[in-house]
């Protein structure tokens, strides 16, 4: 996979007639609720029996389903059979503001679902008609919050994939127009914390695109102005907002691994690490947040070892290894922390063998070994376990000759 959105939102909901509560933030994990509306969309009926609507909420939520688990082929079908349900109901219907709000819900899915597929034209039309409906309503209903912050969503997932696609000016353009909607929002809800976020993150991106094109001057003003937007979030809940920036900022930086701006990936990742470690001073023992420094130091690592940094990349993973050894010994059985330790051992053998130290290489690749048999001892179903110590294996055997 190419490329991955940040901000999900799942397969259309039954609530009332209003906007309100519809945006949803998780891309994967979605609950749907059925119920009927009122007027001509409620009484419209389809092949099933069922009112239309309801059956293409059904077949959103069946897709959704698909979706998470990876059947992007269901996932495909019953989008599709949704959108074209959507789209009747919102043409025989344009006063009715769920009939509207359907139809760019399911387009806004199934551009993400074209992302996965690994199919940029059609995510970008996808996404390009979600924010036209989104916008019209936004004229017709300037007051609705819910709505400029789809259409800042809207902006930062078409602004994303067009960086995907190369296309620089037109994912600046998106971002820009995100900052607006940002900027008129924020004073609408001078306390959402959302708004003030994504602002955050919208000029981040900003900056790393100036810098990739060498304007230096305007790079570091969209770094002022990040910083500023950044202040106005702490200032309203400092711990909530951190914590909003930092899920943020490592999200922007696996995103950009994702599709190999490892430079960029790293001064996310940083900025996470920086938010994170101003948690800590809070909170020094709270085990979740010793495992986001680990997958965070992780994932720069990896980002480093990409651009061939091998001394920061070990020494990255040295870090990873000393926080995942703490965390085994607070919890023991805990498996993602033991893997932890057999994966971080595996890389650091990875990048000593492309320094040249095979010795050191294979200490660190029998290490890895060693607690991998020991855990496929204690669960002996775990297939993970086993791909493991196989993987581990030829890389001794490769040394070993």
């Amino acid at each position: 996979m190419k490329f991955v959105t940040m901000f999900g939102r799942g397969p259309v909901t039954a609530a009332n007639e209003s906007l309100s509560g519809l945006r949803q933030v998780s891309l994967l994990f979605l609950t749907v609720l059925l119920c009927l509306m009122s007027g001509m969309a409620a009484t419209a009926r389809g092949d099933s029996g069922k009112p239309a609507r309801e059956q293409a909420v059904e077949l959103s939520r069946s897709a959704n389903d698909a979706f998470a688990q990876g059947d992007l082929k269901n996932a495909y079908e019953n989008y599709t059979a949704a959108e074209k349900i959507f789209k009747s109901l919102a043409e025989k219907n344009p006063a009715v503001l769920q009939a509207q709000f359907d139809l760019a819900v399911i387009n806004e899915r199934l551009g993400d679902l074209y992302v996965r597929m690994d199919n940029g034209g059609k995510a970008r039309f996808a996404y390009a008609r979600n924010l036209n409906i989104l916008e019209q309503l936004n004229r017709n209903y300037p007051e609705d919050l819910d709505v400029l912050q789809d259409i800042i969503v809207g902006n930062l997932k078409i602004g994303d994939l067009y960086v995907w696609l190369a296309k620089a000016e037109k994912a600046a353009a998106a971002y820009e127009k995100g900052v607006s909607y940002c900027e008129k929002l924020s004073g609408m809800a001078p306390k959402n914390m959302d708004v003030r976020r994504d602002l955050c993150l919208l000029w981040f991106r900003q900056g790393c695109l100036l810098r990739k094109a060498g304007l230096k001057e305007k790079a570091e003003a969209a770094r002022s102005y990040e910083l500023e937007a950044r202040k106005a979030l702490l200032s309203m809940n400092t711990d909530k907002g951190k914590e909003a920036l930092f899920l943020g900022y490592k999200l922007l930086g696996e995103q950009y691994n994702m599709v190999g701006q490892w430079a960029d990936s790293i001064v996310a990742y940083n900025e996470a690490l920086d938010l994170l470690t101003s948690l800590l001073r809070t909170d020094p023992v709270t085990i979740p947040y010793q495992w986001e420094f680990s997958s965070i130091y992780r994932n720069i690592g990896e980002a480093q070892a990409q651009l061939g940094q091998l001394n920061d990349a070990e020494a990255a993973y040295k870090r990873v290894l000393n926080i995942s050894e703490q965390l085994v010994k607070a919890v023991p059985d805990n498996l993602d922390f033991q893997r932890d330790l057999v994966v971080t051992h595996y890389k650091i053998g990875k990048i000593s063998e492309a320094k040249g130290d095979k010795k050191q290489a294979l200490y660190e690749y029998q290490a890895a070994l060693s607690l991998a048999e020991n855990m496929a001892r204690n669960n002996p179903e775990n297939d993970q376990l086993q791909q493991d110590i196989s993987e581990i294996k030829k890389m001794i055997g490769a040394i070993e000759g």
